[in-house]
C-alpha cells in the first residue's frame, strides 16, 4: 500500500525511448533510500504501466543486467548479421532483481515483487532488439493483469541506464528538497 501512496509522488528525473515513442523516469526517497519508477508499455496506448524499484542496490543491479543486456545483443547482432540470421529469438542469461509492477486503471493496480524481468533477444529481417515483456496480476485480484513491454536497441538502453543513475536521481531529490525549505 505505501507503494501506492508513493506512486503519485514522485518526480520525474529522466526520460528514455523505445523506438520514437520517450517514456519517463520517477524517483522519490522513501524510508532514506531510493525508489523509482520506471515507464514501460501497457497491454493498450492508454494503459500507464511502470516498473517500480526499491532501494538503490537493487536500482544498481537493474542498471547492470540492463548493462548485460546491450552487451549481448551487440555480440548476437554480429554473430546474427555474419550468419545471415533474420529469424531468431535466445533468452538472454542474466538475473535482474526482483520488482514491483504498478499500472492504472479503475485505481491503481499492484503486482508484489517478483521475478518479472526476463530479457530476449529477438532477429528478424529488418530489427535486432532486446524485448523484455511479462504479465503481472493485481496482488489483491488475481482476475485483474496487464502486460507490459520493453522493445530496447542499445541507444534506448544506454538512455535508461542514464536515467536511472543514482547519483543524478539524487542530485535532483535534493534539488528539490533543497527549492522547499526556501518556502516554509
Amino acid at each position: 500500500l505505501a507503494v501506492c501512496v508513493n506512486a503519485n509522488a514522485e518526480k520525474v528525473v529522466g526520460h528514455y525511448h523505445q523506438g520514437s515513442t520517450e517514456y519517463i523516469v520517477k524517483a522519490s526517497t522513501n524510508k532514506n533510500d531510493l525508489t523509482v519508477f520506471i515507464q514501460v508499455e501497457g497491454k493498450y496506448k492508454s494503459d500507464k504501466v511502470f516498473i517500480h524499484i526499491d532501494g538503490a542496490e537493487n536500482i544498481q543491479n537493474f542498471i547492470d543486467a540492463l548493462n548485460v543486456c546491450k552487451t549481448k545483443y551487440i555480440e548476437w547482432s554480429e554473430v546474427a548479421k555474419t550468419n545471415n540470421i533474420t529469424d531468431f529469438r535466445k533468452p538472454i542469461n542474466v538475473k535482474f532483481p526482483n520488482v514491483d509492477i504498478v499500472w492504472f486503471g479503475n485505481k491503481l493496480y499492484l503486482s508484489r515483487k517478483q521475478d518479472f524481468i526476463k530479457p530476449e533477444f529477438f532477429v528478424d529481417e529488418n530489427t535486432n532488439l532486446v524485448v523484455i515483456a511479462g504479465k503481472a496480476k493485481d496482488w489483491d485480484n488475481e482476475y485483474i493483469d496487464t502486460n507490459f513491454y520493453m522493445f530496447l536497441t542499445p541507444n534506448d538502453i544506454d538512455e535508461l541506464v542514464k536515467a536511472l543513475n543514482i547519483d543524478t536521481i539524487n542530485s535532483i531529490l535534493s534539488q528539490e528538497t533543497k527549492t522547499d525549505t526556501l518556502f516554509q
